[in-house]
């Protein structure tokens, strides 16, 4: 039996969000070791003796702060939580804020796995690609950051001060870099990391469960799910389905996720004359996403920044919709021509294009859903990707 410490930018809970940390932690402690998590958060929880929470100031400059030059107070408390635990190993997810609070309290004889499930620590925007177009990027921070404009000249000296700490620390403490996808493991050893291990990321046992019923896809129903958000490409989407109501008046996109653009990009909708065909749906349960896709035709994942795996697209391939996406980042490592069409970032015309031939083409699309639920049923299913990470901690210890 293991102890085994899961750290991340925010608190988790069993019956709530981040399936991804949840379905780890329900697996090492069926499993029969001792699972903790810690969190960060700037409002009161509730906690148990397994779930840690580390208290932050409420003050966002002093947040920011925190974040590019460290702090002595949270470095302790971490620490302090870290020494009552003692675990055998560290796993880490994301850290987008606290990167540098927690590097510099981990203690150096307790081995450390960070899973890299973005490009935050090589790059000033966490985007992975250059903002203003999506194009590539070699990544790093130097002078490119703000000649590209992805970010201003006081932010890019933050940023720099940053990397200066948080390079020799990821170096020093990290024994192995959990890579979700071939393109961030490309990019860290790019970095000097030679520390990798690629582990494709499992689908849910919900997904898995259900075979995909019989489908005409004929609904003509496209879906969005994903957090209301700029980076994830909705103003592309919305331009690119202007086009496709023009040639399919029945078509219909449901839009499911939240975020703090949410009323933009009504708005926007209502400026396209597309109130007839978009709806939003709000945040919906894991049960209540197996119905839409269950009673979509299509997928659309149209990022414009780097994502290294996209677990939505995954999941609508394991419930037999096909899928459109970005290619960009690690996307195109599992959107195979077999079930799905790669457009390129940011090209509308494209999009709209992909998204007509396949609501015009029904047989394709059953052929399309069956083969890449076939596909995700083999290669992400949640026992290879638990089992390999499971063997990856025993290594260590």
């Amino acid at each position: 039996m293991m102890k085994i410490l899961l750290i991340d930018d925010n608190v988790h809970f069993p019956e709530k969000g981040a399936p991804l940390f949840n379905m780890e932690m329900e697996y090492l402690q069926n499993a029969g070791h001792e699972v903790f998590s810690l969190g960060f958060s700037n409002i009161l929880f509730r906690k148990s003796g397994e779930i840690n929470i580390v208290k932050l100031p409420k003050n966002k400059i002093v947040l920011k702060y925190h974040k590019f030059f460290g702090s002595k107070y949270l470095q302790k408390e971490i620490s302090t939580i870290i020494k009552s635990i003692n675990p055998d190993v560290i796993h880490i997810h994301l850290l987008a804020q606290n990167a540098l609070n927690v590097y510099n309290a981990l203690p150096s004889n307790i081995p450390v796995v960070q899973t890299l499930h973005g490009p935050n620590f090589f790059c000033a925007t966490s985007w992975g690609c250059i903002k203003s177009d999506s194009s590539p990027c070699e990544l790093g921070i130097s002078s490119k950051c703000y000649k590209n404009k992805c970010v201003s000249f006081p932010v890019y000296q933050f940023y720099r001060t940053l990397d200066s700490q948080l390079q020799s620390l990821l170096k020093e403490k990290v024994a192995f870099f959990h890579c979700p996808s071939q393109n961030i493991l490309n990019v860290a050893k790019s970095h000097g990391f030679s520390n990798c291990v690629l582990i494709p990321l499992g689908i849910r046992d919900e997904f898995l469960k259900i075979t995909n019923p019989q489908k005409d896809y004929n609904n003509y129903k496209v879906v969005f799910i994903g957090k209301i958000h700029p980076v994830k490409g909705l103003d592309v989407l919305l331009e690119a389905f202007q086009s496709v109501v023009e040639k399919i008046p029945q078509a219909i996109l449901n839009i499911a996720g939240s975020g703090s653009h949410k009323e933009f990009y009504k708005n926007k909708v209502r400026k396209l004359n597309l109130s007839g065909n978009v709806n939003f749906l709000g945040f919906l349960k894991t049960s209540e996403i197996i119905e839409l896709f269950h009673n979509s035709d299509l997928c659309v994942v149209p990022s414009i920044w780097a994502e290294q795996f996209g677990m939505v697209g995954p999941e609508a391939l394991s419930c037999g919709v096909p899928v459109i996406g970005s290619n960009i980042g690690g996307i195109p490592e599992w959107l195979l021509p077999e079930f799905g069409w790669l457009v390129e970032p940011r090209n509308h015309n494209e999009l709209s294009d992909k998204i007509i031939f396949a609501l015009n083409n029904p047989v394709k699309l059953k052929r399309f859903g069956k083969a890449g639920e076939m596909y995700i049923r083999k290669a992400h299913n949640k026992e290879n990707y638990l089992a390999a990470l499971h063997k990856l901690f025993v290594q260590l210890i």
